[in-house]
Formats: C-alpha cells, structure tokens, sequence
C-alpha cells in the first residue's frame, strides 16, 4: 500500500469559513475511525499526522496546536504528529532581538512534535521552504511539504532536502501524474 498521511483539513474548512473548535473534535472522531479500520487490517497506519491548526494565525495557531497535540498523544500515542508551519508563524526563538516560546523552533526543540509540516501560501513556501527544512532536520526532525504542485516543485522539495511532499495536482491532471510517476527513473531524482 502507498505510504499516506492524516491531513486535519484545516485548509479546506478554512476556505469555508467552519468553526474551527468544532472541526477539530470532528477530525478526532476521524482520527478514531482511522485507528479502527487500522486495527481491523482495513487500512495501514499513517505515515504522519497533521495536528489541527489554524490558518493564517501565527502564534494563536501555535498554542492551539499545542493545545490539541497533547489530547492527541493521549488518546492515540501509536501515531506521529506533525506541526503545520504557515504563514505569520514566527520561526525562531530569539528573532527580531525578541525571545519568545511560541515559535516552530521551541516546539520541534521540545519534543513536542515528531516533524514539520510546511503548509501555508505557494509564495510562502517557496521563500521560507528550506529554511523551515533545515530547522527542522537541525532537530533531527523530518520535513514534509504540502500541496506543492507539479513535477518541477517536487523536484525543488528534493533540491532543498524535503524529506516528503505532496501534490493534489498530479491526482487531478494526468499530464501531472505522469510527469510525477516516471520522476524516480529520472536522472536528476537520483542524483
């Protein structure tokens, strides 16, 4: 089976103006769903698994995500949980002469979590995308990319040491998914 992780579809509720309290507990109940057909032998475990955020929020997005991750672990400690990074998210701890806990760097230096998550805008990951890789692998933690399209941005994630990404676009174009599935014969995917 083809190795998959749990979005918390933070994104799309996002977009659709949901309350986001609400389709966190929602996403739980997903969770447990998952963790059933899992112990039956209907699914295999996810890779990973998105912990909820909020979209554009920085630092609110942070403490709640703090918040649900530890509800998580609780409930379901089998899994790994991943910090989404997003725009207006402050990256370091002593940034702008200003010290502060609420940064991606505390909590991939706490243990809090056992990867990054890039989402966020196309333009920010593409500025902030290798920088947020090698924070976190300076944790020793893995680095997964979002949504980030066709066969030229997965080769950018390779390029900046994305240990994974994603594209919805290659499951929406054939021309995309043909380019994507004949990649890792490709010369340049090697090297």
């Amino acid at each position: 089976m083809m190795p998959w992780f749990l979005d918390n579809g933070a994104f799309a509720d996002w977009k659709d103006g949901k309350d986001i309290d609400r389709l966190t507990i929602k996403f739980l109940r997903r969770l447990e769903r998952v963790s059933e057909a899992i112990a039956k032998g209907e699914l295999t475990a996810p890779d990973f698994i998105v912990v909820p955020d909020i979209v554009g929020k920085g630092d609110e997005s942070l403490l709640f995500s703090r918040q649900w991750v530890h509800i998580f672990r609780e409930s379901f400690p089998q899994y790994k949980y991943y910090l989404a990074a997003q725009d207006a998210m402050r990256f370091h701890y002593l940034q702008d002469n200003t010290k502060s806990p609420y940064c991606i760097e505390t909590s991939l230096f706490s243990n809090t979590y056992d990867g990054l998550f890039v989402g966020g805008t196309k333009q920010w990951k593409y500025t902030h995308g290798e920088e947020l890789v090698k924070l976190a692998h300076k944790y020793g933690k893995p680095c997964h990319i979002g949504g980030i399209g066709n066969r030229r941005s997965i080769l950018w994630g390779k390029m900046i040491s994305a240990d994974s990404c994603d594209s919805g676009v290659a499951m929406i174009h054939s021309k995309h998914l043909k380019e994507v599935l004949k990649m890792e014969t490709e010369l340049l995917w090697s090297a």
